[in-house]
């Protein structure tokens, strides 16, 4: 009876340390899909942000830059974190991975390394759309007559004083690109529109400041009126050095004359 005992016990042990065996066997035998692994927001660009996500719950790992054959440690994640880098002057990014579980269960470090290619940051584009155009021959001057200009101070719908849009993209983040007056500051106001594309509105000041700033009261207005600038300069504030320059006059002639 005891021999019996013995025997089924001793089968039982063998079969269990076949059984512990065979796991890391079956572990190795089922790598992890890359693909799986991470979640990432956009293509790796320079000077841009980007989300990502550890979709695993048994896996952590460390984020390398490469610059000039030169790395660097950037970011180190655990399971399932979700966080946000910043992409600089990089040539490459590597992202190394270790997966807990197995790393354990063989014994020695389970690591899948992703390389990473970090694209160009290629320089925004722009398409402006003007209420009315600028002059066929100089293409820098919007000529209005003294009633296009009423009608531009009154305007409707919310449209008082608009003299043109700006809409934006770029590859990395429309929304770095800044726009700012072009020695203009004291006839324009500029605003972003709530639009889930990037744009924005270029202004003519109130009646009231136009006055104040040109030093030309209301009488004034009803002559020809010295031009004066409208433009704006758009400029990459990722860490690009991309910039463009919209050079534009405003041109008001008198009361009773075309244009």
């Amino acid at each position: 009876m005891n021999l019996n005992i013995e025997k089924n016990f001793f089968i039982l042990f063998c079969c269990l340390q076949i059984a512990i065996l065979l796991i890391p066997m079956q572990l190795n035998s089922q790598p992890i899909n890359k693909g799986q692994m991470l979640s990432i927001s956009d293509s790796l660009r320079k000077f841009a942000d980007v989300n990502i996500r550890n979709n695993m719950d048994n896996g952590q790992g460390m984020i390398y830059a490469y610059f000039l054959n030169q790395d660097s440690l950037i970011k180190e994640f655990g399971p399932l974190d979700s966080f946000n880098i910043k992409i600089s002057d990089y040539d490459s990014v590597l992202f190394v991975y270790k997966n807990i579980i197995r790393s354990e269960a063989l014994g020695m470090e389970d690591i899948v390394e992703i390389p990473k290619m970090v694209l160009e940051n290629e320089k925004f584009k722009y398409f402006p759309s003007f209420v009315k155009k600028p002059d066929a021959i100089d293409n820098t001057t919007i000529p209005f007559s003294h009633e296009e200009f009423i009608d531009l101070l009154a305007g409707d719908m919310g449209l008082s004083g608009l003299l043109y849009t700006i809409k934006i993209e770029d590859d990395a983040d429309p929304r770095k690109i800044s726009v700012t007056p072009l020695e203009s500051e004291n006839y324009i106001d500029i605003s972003e529109m709530d639009s889930s594309t990037f744009e924005v509105q270029v202004r003519l000041k109130s009646f009231d400041e136009l006055k104040r700033n040109t030093g030309i009261e209301s009488k004034g207005w009803n002559r020809d009126v010295p031009p004066f600038p409208i433009g704006v300069i758009l400029k990459d504030n990722s860490g690009t050095n991309h910039e463009k320059e919209i050079s534009l006059m405003f041109q008001k002639f008198k009361k009773g004359k075309g244009n």
